[in-house]
């Protein structure tokens, strides 16, 4: 992984997953903190839902940037499919900050989260809230960073639990 990329089609193992009525059995897997289906998304502006473009599930939508380290593991299982951004850094080759978070999709059957729900984005240490691009250090610009699903209709289905853009070092998710 490195800074502005996207991995894909992962076959999701023979079970599909449904973002707002549509069925998807692969996903892609984008280096900006998000998940997305039909196609993979190089986007290191986050926009607010549902003003976005893409089919998309944002776990945290950023201008994330791997090279100072950091990993992006994922696990597809018969029941869920697992995507972990690890100790992630931010734009312009930034490592002093880091983000750790986890989407969780799973088929409409799956037992791995409550009944009636089929996504779960997890935080364990959140650190920074925007790269280098229209801000500084890490913390402030023009585009926050942005958590929750969209479809790619500019007033279709959406689910937007936040934007976050503090303007000092004391983020912390």
């Amino acid at each position: 992984v490195d800074v502005d990329c996207w991995f894909g089609p992962v076959f999701l193992g023979g079970w599909n997953f449904n973002l707002y009525g549509n069925n998807y059995n692969s996903v892609y897997i984008n280096s900006k903190g998000t998940i997305s289906f039909g196609s993979g998304i190089i986007d290191w502006t986050p926009d607010e839902f549902p003003g976005a473009t893409y089919n998309q599930i944002a776990g945290y939508w950023a201008d994330a940037d791997f090279r100072p380290g950091g990993e992006l593991l994922y696990k597809i299982t018969p029941e869920a499919a697992y995507f972990n951004f690890i100790n992630v850094g931010y734009f312009n080759n930034h490592g002093n900050l880091r983000n750790t978070f986890q989407i969780i999709i799973t088929p409409s059957t799956g037992g791995i989260l409550n009944e009636g729900n089929n996504v779960q984005i997890c935080f364990q240490d959140m650190a920074w809230a925007h790269g280098d691009v229209g801000g500084s250090s890490g913390f402030n610009g023009p585009n926050p960073g942005v958590v929750g699903a969209d479809v790619s209709a500019s007033s279709g289905p959406n689910i937007q639990f936040g934007r976050f853009n503090y303007n000092n070092a004391n983020y912390n998710g």
